[in-house]
């Protein structure tokens, strides 16, 4: 027969066997995974995570080997069976350690002292000489079962008095073990989001590092839980103490308690001053950065842009110690690089600041620990200067009847087309009327529909008549030059500087250069358009195109080919509504009116949204469907107002040099000098036969 302390041993070494190493206590309903580990139910719930396919897998937290789980069924698994044996086995060994009453050396004496030196049951005969405990302290088995109690008591009362401390201690670790767990699965689901991407290899290597990290707290926060559940398994073992009457049971379970409350108790204090003091890794994740700030879009030649970076954890809070932060601007052929400059603005902010030497697309790279953050590198588009626009007009030209289309010549002078009031009027460009000429007698049909409006390269003044199919020109007076072009359906109408023609937008939604086709049919795909509503020419001598029915601006080579498009449905920044006109002034800047959202938004030449101005209303900067728009050489924004109004706002961007207005005053006054040279020539015809007569 085996000895009862062999057997309390031996359940005592069983007993830790069988403790699950999540929740380090005995198993509830202990599951096998795939990999070979166990642990209990509830604790391989907590566990469960989905991946970007919507299939849902437990990560053992022993070997990190995956097993699936169809239908997030973990009850499913397959038992422990051989866990649910060896509980059975314990339970039997329990209770049979109860029933031990005898002396294995001494089977006619029962157990009934108990030796204080080796701390085991034993007969009067094992004190005898030759006996096992042979003059060692001992006495009698109820009176130690009582002085252990006691004493266990007296201990305990020292937990009892911490009881909210350790209750606190608790409850904090539980928190901070969960925390950790959702780390852990944020981790995973990285490394499946980050494959096949751009630096896959160093962004899971990164992963790797911060998630060695966590796995470290993690197991130091799991040995502080074993060593509170020892306290609390102390309090159980008395609890048991109490409701066994076998004395055998009784020592076996005091001991057992006692062991535990060495193992924990004495450390109590320390163990929740520890856990007060923990302060849970606050793991930088790049992935979660966001930058924000024009600079992420466009940019000047020589002027410094701005960016601001917030910089946060895996848990989303922000990471208030500072950390390394780069930027680098690259241009799109990779022939120059420019540092960025990074200033921390507060604990989880910094501004970031770069000034781009040349022209057209370039990659901005912002990295925060060596790694890219989200959306990075950015597409940035630099233009040779910042757009900047007023949002108060400057002056309003009030009292027109309905005002359809809109020009400037290079004087700065303002033709604007009233269809109700059927006449072209004059303005200069501080708003006093010059002039005004009629155009309703210009034929016999009369002049309805969209009354659009151009200026050529030797001052003349084209108006397109789109139910009459015509098109008039006037000198810059008011009179008809030449006589009227007929055309299917003229709607909109734009000068090309570059090649000097002239662009009509026809009502088939076909563009032509004099006699050429640029667009012949209507459509919805790439170069082909659905009620061209605006046309506008830049220095280059592209060509935009507002694609009203499309909801987007096209962009084509002089030739007609096409170049790129931007612009989508929406209300939202850089999304159109019914644009029915476009203008381009002398940088290169893009404007676009929206009649439905009764706005104006600004694009680069790359078609990148910059601002927008306007909303709907009768106030000064509000508008009521704006129409036609137009820029002057000066960067004056004119605009077409429902509200019988034009409103002029002032672009701060455009740089009048003085070279450009001597250029613009020769050209204007190209017209006078013919006329002067005209009379001169004919005044020296008049005076050679006067003196042919005299003679």
């Amino acid at each position: 027969m085996a000895t009862a302390l062999i057997a309390v041993e031996t359940l005592e070494k069983l007993d830790q066997q069988l403790n699950c190493s999540i929740c380090l206590e005995t198993y509830t309903d202990p599951k096998l995974l795939r990999c070979g580990h166990y642990f209990c139910l509830q604790c391989l719930v907590k566990l469960l995570y989905e991946d970007d396919r919507q299939r849902f897998y437990l990560r053992c937290p022993t070997c990190r080997t995956d097993t699936r789980i169809p239908n997030t069924n973990v009850a499913g698994l397959q038992p422990a069976f051989h866990i649910n044996d060896l509980m059975s086995i314990r339970d039997a060994g329990r209770e049979a350690l109860g029933k031990i009453t005898r002396c294995p050396d001494h089977s006619s004496r029962e157990l009934e002292l108990y030796c204080e030196t080796c701390e085991k049951l034993t007969c009067p005969l094992c004190l005898l000489k030759g006996g096992k405990h042979c003059g060692h302290e001992h006495e009698l088995l109820n009176t130690a079962i009582e002085e252990y109690s006691r004493e266990l008591s007296v201990l305990l009362e020292v937990v009892d008095d911490k009881t909210g401390e350790f209750s606190e201690s608790i409850e904090k670790l539980d928190s901070n073990i969960d925390e950790v767990n959702e780390q852990l699965k944020i981790f995973e689901k990285q490394k499946r989001t980050v494959q096949d991407t751009p630096n896959c290899e160093a962004r899971l290597l990164y992963i790797d590092r911060q998630e060695e990290l966590t796995s470290n707290q993690q197991r130091k926060l799991l040995a502080l839980k074993n060593q509170l559940a020892k306290i609390a398994t102390c309090t159980n073992l008395l609890t048991k103490c109490g409701e066994t009457e076998e004395p055998a049971r009784k020592i076996a379970i005091l001991k057992q308690a006692r062991k535990h409350y060495d193992a924990g108790s004495p450390k109590l204090s320390a163990i929740c001053q520890e856990i007060g003091e923990i302060q849970l890794l606050c793991l930088l994740d790049p992935l979660q950065c966001r930058a924000t700030g024009k600079g992420l879009q466009i940019a000047a030649i020589e002027e410094e842009s701005a960016v601001t970076l917030n910089v946060v954890s895996y848990t989303g809070t922000p990471y208030t110690h500072e950390v390394k932060t780069e930027c680098e601007v690259v241009s799109e052929q990779g022939r120059t690089k420019v540092k960025g400059c990074v200033k921390r603005i507060e604990q989880s902010r910094y501004q970031i600041s770069y000034k781009p030497t040349i022209k057209g697309e370039h990659l901005l790279h912002i990295k925060v620990d060596d790694q890219d953050i989200e959306e990075s590198p950015f597409g940035v588009e630099v233009i040779k200067i910042a757009p900047e626009i007023q949002e108060s007009p400057v002056y309003i030209i009030s009292e027109l009847k309905e005002p359809a289309g809109i020009a400037v010549n290079r004087v700065g002078d303002v033709y604007i087309s009233e269809r109700g009031g059927h006449c072209i009027s004059v303005f200069s460009p501080r708003e006093a009327k010059l002039r005004s000429f009629p155009t309703q007698n210009l034929c016999q049909e009369k002049l309805k529909g969209v009354h659009d409006i151009t200026i050529d390269g030797e001052g003349n003044i084209l108006m397109t008549a789109t139910k009459a199919h015509r098109i008039f020109s006037f000198t810059a007076e008011g009179q008809q030059c030449r006589s009227p072009f007929h055309l299917h359906c003229p709607k909109c109408i734009a000068f090309n500087e570059h090649n000097r023609k002239i662009y009509v937008a026809r009502g088939d939604n076909s563009i032509r250069v004099l006699n050429s086709q640029l667009i012949e049919k209507r459509g919805y795909i790439r170069g082909m358009c659905d009620n061209i509503r605006g046309l506008a020419c830049d220095g280059s001598g592209k060509v935009y195109v507002a694609d009203c029915g499309n909801n987007r601006i096209q962009v084509f080579t002089s030739d007609g080919e096409f170049v790129r498009e931007f612009g989508n449905l929406g209300a939202d920044k850089g999304e159109l509504d019914c644009p029915v006109s476009v203008a381009v002034d002398s940088t290169g800047i893009v404007y676009v009116s929206e009649q439905k959202k009764c706005r104006i938004s600004l694009f680069t030449p790359g078609g990148r949204f910059v601002t927008s101005i306007g909303r709907r209303g009768c106030r000064p900067g509000e508008f009521e469907r704006p129409g036609g728009i137009a820029v002057s050489a000066d960067g004056t924004l004119y605009v077409c107002d429902g509200n019988s109004r034009v409103q002029a706002f002032s672009c701060k961007h455009v740089r009048y040099t003085w070279l450009s207005l001597c250029l613009d005053l020769v050209f204007s006054t190209l017209p006078v000098l013919k006329w002067i040279l005209g009379y001169s020539k004919l005044l020296k015809v008049v005076l050679g036969m006067h003196l042919v007569n005299s003679s």
